[in-house]
């Protein structure tokens, strides 16, 4: 899907994800394709955004093709979820939690939660996709309409 088609999606989805009541998850794929389980995925719950004064809160899933080997926790995994909070004003974004998986597109029980309090927040780092989405993750957040 080409870009401009997706930030047309995403502003298709947001009015209806923001109208929700903190209900049901309404998942936006940014990368790859969530079914396909050897894709490099990455979705967003538009519906769990939560603003909090200049940053934002939301849920960032990603899935691996292959295993991957998390550098600030040691675990083996080939998806996760975290939330992420977003500084709108310095355009970053870091874990707040994560729940790691073993198997791809978020299947199974996750193996380990890790929490990461502040200041010990880790950046969210999406390697290896390209172009890499996360401006467009901090975009989607910070101007959730237009």
């Amino acid at each position: 899907m080409s870009c401009p088609l997706n930030r047309l999606l995403l502003a298709a989805a947001l009015p209806v994800a923001l109208s929700a009541q903190a209900a049901e998850p309404v998942w936006f794929t940014v990368a790859g394709d969530a079914r396909d389980p050897q894709a490099d995925t990455i979705v967003i719950d538009m519906a769990s955004l939560k603003a909090r004064a200049n940053q934002q809160l939301m849920m960032v899933r990603v899935s691996r093709g292959h295993e991957r080997h998390s550098r600030h926790t040691g675990n083996r995994f080939r998806s996760y979820a975290a939330k992420v909070e977003i500084d709108c004003a310095k355009d970053t974004a870091t874990i707040r939690n994560t729940h790691f998986y073993a198997q791809p597109l978020w299947s199974g029980e996750p193996f380990a939660r890790v929490e990461f309090p502040a200041p010990q927040q880790v950046p969210l780092a999406l390697r290896e996709f390209d172009p890499n989405p996360m401006p467009r993750i901090i975009r989607a957040a910070c101007n959730p309409i237009g």
